[in-house]
């Protein structure tokens, strides 16, 4: 799973607060996931490995929709 995102003045004034330390440049990371999930080095490697991505439409519709619920605490 990925949060791709582009680095702009939006995204740039958000904090991650995903972390022990929240990471103030959120917005560079983000980016380059984005820049880096959209290569064609990246898409070269996903179709010589014969990688098929899902949404979560495509993992509903395939699985149901019970199995995106939370597990019992």
């Amino acid at each position: 799973m990925t949060h791709v995102g582009i680095d702009d003045a939006e995204l740039g004034a958000l904090l991650d607060m995903n972390t022990d330390d929240p990471l103030p440049d959120m917005s560079k990371n983000r980016q380059g996931e984005l820049t880096a999930l959209t290569s064609p080095r990246f898409s070269a490697a996903l179709k010589a490995r014969n990688v098929v991505l899902l949404t979560y439409r495509d993992v509903i519709a395939r699985e149901g929709l019970q199995s995106m619920r939370r597990p019992v605490e």
